[in-house]
């Protein structure tokens, strides 16, 4: 499912198995996932979004070990600390 997508990047295989038609209108989140790395059609934007503010030092890791091996550029990496969010 892409929905509002303009494209898919080479190499990226979105996630699938996602009935659209009922949740259209509204938000909903699959409870299995506690991560997503979302990105633009281009590979200009990558966002790691978490469940929690707090994120493991292994979830960085191995985020950016699946996006470097999918071909995005890290070198611009911002990680932002939500510590003053609790």
């Amino acid at each position: 499912m892409i929905v509002a997508c303009t494209g898919v990047p080479k190499g990226i295989q979105p996630v699938t198995g996602i009935n659209s038609d009922k949740y259209l209108g509204k938000w909903y989140e699959k409870e299995e996932y506690q991560y997503a790395f979302v990105t633009g059609y281009d590979r200009d934007y990558l966002w790691f979004h978490s469940r929690t503010p707090d994120v493991s030092e292994e979830a960085i890791a191995r985020f950016k070990e699946v996006v470097l091996k999918a071909g995005f550029d890290l070198e611009e990496l911002v990680v932002v600390d939500h510590s003053s969010a609790k």
